[in-house]
Formats: structure tokens, sequence, C-alpha cells
């Protein structure tokens, strides 16, 4: 998949359904990481917003970012969070984590 046919996907899903419907965030850790954002802050550049609602545009990040890419993610995941209507949520009930497939080792 190319950053072009994602996008593309994205778009023509948002054109058949109702913003509360849209996809918030898509990452691939090892290409790119696509999401939403509105206009101009002053000056400041792009505002992030993983929140479809009063998004103007949707960006994609670029080869520069791949380092950082679950740097991002996860700060745009916990900026929603923290921001959605919810009062301090367990991000791991959140996102409905219950466990997590590992090894363990012994601590001397």
């Amino acid at each position: 998949m190319t950053e072009e046919s994602i996008v593309q996907y994205i778009l023509d899903y948002n054109k058949g359904n109702d913003r509360k419907n849209w996809m918030n965030l898509f990452c691939d850790i090892d290409k790119l990481l696509i999401s939403y954002c509105r206009g101009e802050d002053e000056g400041k550049g792009l505002l992030l917003s993983p929140s479809t609602m009063d998004t103007t545009s949707i960006y994609c990040t670029e080869e520069s970012e791949i380092p950082d890419l679950l740097l991002l993610f996860y700060s745009i995941i916990a900026n929603f969070v923290q921001i959605a209507h919810i009062a301090r949520p367990l991000v791991f009930d959140y996102a409905t984590i219950t466990s997590s497939d590992t090894r363990t080792y012994k601590l001397k």
C-alpha cells in the first residue's frame, strides 16, 4: 500500500460516511502516520488533531519522521484520550487491553 492509495481510500470512505464514523488515525510504524489537522494556529503551523469533527485536512508524515512514528502515535492517542470527554480514563481500559503475550525474566 502506498501513501497515495491509503489517503485516497480514507477520502473515499469519508465522503460516504458521517464524520463521527471516520477513522481517527492510521499508523504503519515502519512507514507513515496519517491523521487530521485543522488550519494554522497564528503562524505556529498546523494543529494536529485526531478529532474528525473540526478537521480541515488530512496530513501524512514525511520519511524523516519514521524514527519517531511510534512516539508520535502514542502522543496523539494520549492527547486525544486526555481531551476526550472522559474523566481520567485508564488507557488500558479505554483501549480494551486486558493482557499481552509476554516472556518474563527474573531480576537478580
